[in-house]
C-alpha cells in the first residue's frame, strides 16, 4: 500500500506543475492555490482508500497476536497426569512354581520377582497397575497335602504386590481359593465379574483424577451395563475387565466392546492367551474409547509361539482445564522366555529379544522375525512403541 500512494502522489505533483507553467504563461503568476487543493482531495482519497487495508492489516496483527497468546496459553495450562499400565494373564503353574522354588534366596521359600525383572520398571513406575490373574491364591504346601493344579503359593502375588499392581481381575481363575482375603493382605483389589452389585466396582482417585475398575464376563448383561453407567457417573475415568467367554469371535467382541464403551466404558481391556487387536471405539459423545481385544499371557507356560508373546499397555490419563484426555497410548510387545527344562523363567521385550536368546527356549523354532512381523500386523493402528521396528 505504501508504493500505491507514492504513485498517485507524484501524478497529482506532475499535474500541478503543468498548471502551474500554463498559468505563469498566460497570466504570470504561479497559482498554488489549486495545486494545493489538489494535493489534499489527493490525500484525502488516498486516506479512504488505505482505511479499510490499514483496518485489515490490524485485524490479521490481533489474530496472529490472539492465536500466538491461546498457543503459549495452552501450552502453559497446568495439566495432571496418571499414568496406567495393564498387562495380561497370569498364569501361575507347576513348572513356574517349580522354577520360583529352585531360584530362592538362602531364606526363602519362592522367588517370583525374578520372572519381571525384564520389566519391573515399566510397572512399577507407572501409578496405577491392573492384570488378570488365573491362579489359585491359596498357600502352597510342597509335601503334597494341597492340589498344585488349584493353588499357588501366596508369595506369587506378594511378586506382584511389589511390582506395582494394584487391581487384578480374577474372573477366568478357578474359584477353588479365597482370593480377596489374600489379595487385601498385600494391597490389591480383586474385581472378579460375580461382584455385579455397586460393591465390585473398585474406585482410585490420583491426582483429583478418580477411575473406576469393573470386570464383565464377556457377556453384557442388563445389570453390568447399569454397573458400567453407575461407574461412570461417579469416576472419571472407566476400565473394564472383559473376560471373553471360549468360543466368542472378533467380531462379537468387538460388539460388546461397542456396547460397553456407550454405557461409559473409557478403557475395555480384553483377555486371551494370545495378543489381540486394538482399536478406537465410537461412543457417541465424542470421546472415542480404547478397546484392547487382548493383551496375551503375562506370565505363562505355552507350546506355541502365539502363546508365548503378550503386550503391555501403558497410557497416561490426562487432565487439563477440565478436560480428561488418554494419552501416549502404546502397547509394547513382550514374550515369555524360559530354557529347556522350564527354567529361569523371565519376561524379555520383543524388541530387545534376540535370536541367540530365542535359541536357548524350551519351545524350539522360534524365529523372532516372524513373530515381530505378525506383531506388527496385529497393532498396525499406532499403538505400538515408535523404536519398535528399528
Amino acid at each position: 500500500m505504501i508504493n500505491n500512494y507514492r504513485n498517485y502522489f507524484s501524478k497529482c505533483a506532475a499535474a500541478g506543475l503543468c498548471l502551474s507553467m500554463l498559468s505563469l504563461t498566460s497570466c504570470g503568476v504561479i497559482e498554488m492555490r489549486d495545486a494545493a487543493e489538489e494535493v489534499t482531495r489527493g490525500e484525502a482519497d488516498t486516506t479512504m482508500m488505505l482505511a479499510p487495508a490499514e483496518r485489515a492489516n490490524n485485524v490479521e496483527i490481533r489474530t496472529e497476536e490472539q492465536h500466538q497468546f491461546e498457543i503459549i496459553k495452552k501450552e502453559e495450562a497446568p495439566k495432571t497426569v496418571v499414568s496406567l499400565a495393564a498387562t495380561g494373564d497370569v498364569r501361575i503353574d507347576e513348572a513356574i512354581i517349580a522354577d520360583a522354588a529352585n531360584r530362592a534366596a538362602e531364606g526363602s521359600t519362592y522367588s517370583f520377582l525374578k520372572i519381571y525383572s525384564g520389566v519391573y520398571r515399566t510397572i512399577h513406575d507407572a501409578d496405577i497397575a491392573v492384570g488378570n490373574y488365573s491362579a489359585a491364591a491359596a498357600p502352597y504346601t510342597p509335601d503334597g497335602s494341597t492340589d498344585r493344579n488349584q493353588t499357588t503359593p501366596i508369595e506369587s502375588l506378594a511378586a506382584l504386590a511389589e511390582l506395582g499392581f494394584e487391581v487384578l481381575d480374577t474372573t477366568g481363575a478357578d474359584r477353588s481359593a479365597d482370593y480377596p482375603q489374600d489379595m487385601s493382605e498385600y494391597g490389591i483389589a480383586d474385581i472378579h465379574s460375580e461382584k455385579r452389585t455397586e460393591d465390585g466396582v473398585y474406585f482410585v482417585e490420583r491426582e483429583g483424577i478418580t477411575i473406576a475398575f469393573l470386570a464383565a464376563d464377556g457377556s453384557v448383561k442388563n445389570k453390568m451395563v447399569s454397573n458400567i453407567e453407575y461407574a461412570d457417573s461417579a469416576a472419571d475415568v472407566v476400565v473394564v475387565s472383559a473376560d471373553w467367554k471360549s468360543g466368542t469371535s472378533d467380531k462379537q467382541k468387538k460388539n460388546l466392546a461397542g456396547t460397553m464403551a456407550k454405557a461409559g466404558a473409557d478403557i475395555i481391556l480384553g483377555s486371551g492367551e494370545t495378543l489381540g487387536g486394538a482399536e478406537w471405539l465410537d461412543t457417541g459423545d465424542g470421546s472415542p474409547a480404547l478397546a484392547v481385544y487382548s493383551l496375551g499371557n503375562f506370565v505363562a507356560t505355552a507350546e506355541t509361539a502365539e502363546n508365548l508373546c503378550g503386550g503391555i499397555l501403558s497410557l497416561d490419563i490426562t487432565l487439563c482445564e477440565g478436560e480428561i484426555t488418554l494419552e501416549n497410548v502404546c502397547i509394547d510387545p513382550i514374550i515369555m522366555h524360559y530354557n529347556e527344562g522350564n527354567r529361569n523363567y523371565q519376561i524379555f521385550g520383543l524388541n530387545s529379544y534376540t535370536d541367540d536368546i530365542s535359541a536357548m527356549h524350551a519351545v524350539g523354532g522360534l524365529d523372532v522375525a516372524v513373530l515381530t512381523d505378525k506383531v506388527s500386523n496385529l497393532l498396525n493402528g499406532g499403538f505400538l512403541p515408535a523404536d519398535f521396528l528399528n
